[in-house]
Formats: structure tokens, sequence, C-alpha cells
């Protein structure tokens, strides 16, 4: 039996949903503790050794308050789990740095879009391990708590009706006027990601991957996956203009793809 922490931001909402779809397939196999609370208080909480959450005295009482009531407690030992599932820690929208690159320049090994200034495949590289090597110091006190394997789940990519003129409603028009094919776009967000992944793995953590299946042609998040996504707390559906969060079908998906790598790297220690 695998004891599997899965803590983060709101972005536990759809994993937290999809586990509830998929639980009865691993009973037995693993046993999973959520702790959660959105990204505006999860900035108050903090390590004390192995501990984590909003125990400490000086912590603002609704963040507590918050914890308490989301999670039904306020605080989670690294140290009783043998795995940790980081959800959403590398917060949302990091995407953008490639569509403000994008914008500017064309770029080496995909087609020219008449922009004034082409920049190297190379330099577009270093400028996703720039951006990488801020999560990678995030992420540094998760990897020294954690007595077992860690891994994190990056928030979904946004909705691939970002592409629709005038759908991104904190920067309209940032991915819709790039004129990139389905194909190359992909190509970019795929870099990024594998960047993220490279920059993760000295540290020990290993970056969980988007599996296809949510995905759309243009390497977004295929749209089905926004119909019934809920708030953390379970009760209130997310806002129509909300790119961002996805449902239970696909935290389903992904939570599943993640414990059959889990479940395979794990039995083989298991039985030696």
């Amino acid at each position: 039996m695998i004891r599997l922490l899965i803590s983060g931001t709101s972005h536990v909402g759809a994993v937290k949903g999809g586990w509830d779809l998929i639980a009865a397939d691993y009973a037995g196999k693993v046993e999973v503790t959520f702790f959660a609370v959105p990204a505006a208080r999860y900035g108050h909480l903090r390590f004390d050794g192995t501990r984590f959450g909003a125990d400490k005295a000086d912590i603002p009482p609704e963040v507590k308050a918050v914890a308490q009531a989301i999670n039904g407690r306020t605080w989670v030992d690294l140290a009783d789990y043998d795995h940790v599932l980081m959800v959403g820690q590398a917060g949302s929208g990091k995407y953008e740095l490639i569509a403000d690159i994008l914008a500017g320049y064309d770029l080496d090994g995909l087609p020219p879009r008449g922009k004034p200034q082409r920049l190297s495949w190379s330099a577009f590289v270093a400028a996703l391990d720039d951006r990488a090597s801020g999560l990678v110091a995030r992420l540094a006190a998760w990897r020294a708590a954690a007595r077992g394997g860690i891994s994190l789940m990056t928030p979904p990519r946004t909705l691939e009706t970002v592409l629709v003129p005038g759908a991104a409603a904190n920067r309209p028009g940032l991915w819709d006027g790039l004129g990139l094919s389905p194909a190359d776009l992909r190509r970019t967000l795929d870099a990024y990601d594998s960047r993220r992944a490279h920059a993760l793995e000295r540290l020990g953590i290993r970056m969980v991957p988007k599996p296809d299946a949510v995905l759309g042609p243009s390497g977004f998040t295929a749209a089905r996956f926004k119909a019934g996504a809920l708030r953390l707390a379970g009760e209130k559906a997310q806002p129509e203009d909300d790119l961002q969060h996805m449902n239970a079908e696909y935290g389903a998906i992904v939570l599943r793809d993640f414990l059959s790598t889990l479940l395979a790297e794990t039995r083989p220690a298991l039985s030696a």
C-alpha cells in the first residue's frame, strides 16, 4: 500500500474529483490524503521540519480557518507518506512567456511570420530555462522535507478556447494572433514543459507529463475538460471565463496516468 499525499492549490479540486471517480480501482494499492488551500492563501503555509501547514502562531487566522474547513486539519507531516504529489505550485499562466516571445520574434525552426527579429531555438530554450530556475528555487523546501519520492503536477495548460479571439479574459489577444499552426504551437508548449522537467529532475523532483488524452491539437487543454469544473471546496462552479481550472474527468485522466507510473516503479521495490 502506497501512502500518497496530494497537496497544492485550487487545482487540487480537479484531482480530488478525479480520485472520487477512480478510487475503487486502487483499493488496497494506494491510500490518498489531500491537503489543499487556494493559491491566495497557500503562500502563508510554512514548513516546520517535515510538517507543512498553517499551525504556526503567526499565520493569519483566516488562513487556518480555510485550511481547516477544506481539509479538516491545518497541517500534514510529509514524513507520514511514501510519496508526495504537489499540484499547482508552479502557478497558472506561466506559458504566457512563450506568447510574449512569439509576439515579437520569428523563432528558428518555425515558419517565418514577418516579425522584425529572429530568435534562435537555443536562445528560446535559455529563456525557458531562466523561468524554470525560479520554480526550482520555490520547490527546494519540498524536496528537503519529503522523506520519500516527490512529484509535481503543474497546473493544466490553458483551455484551447484561448485561441478564440477575445477569449483570454486576462490578456485579450495574447494567443489568437500569433499565426502558428497547432503543431508548431504545441512544439513550443512541449519545449517549456521539457525544460521545467529537466530542471526539476536535478533537484530530485519528477514533473508529471500531461497525457495526450487531455490535450487538443494545439497542445492546450481540450475544451471538454471545462464543463462541470468545481472550486476547491467542491460546491460552487468555476467562473465561465476561467480557462485554467478543469473538471473531474481531467483529474481522473491525469491522476490515473500518474498512478500507473508510480505503481510500476514502486512494485519492484515492495517485492525486493
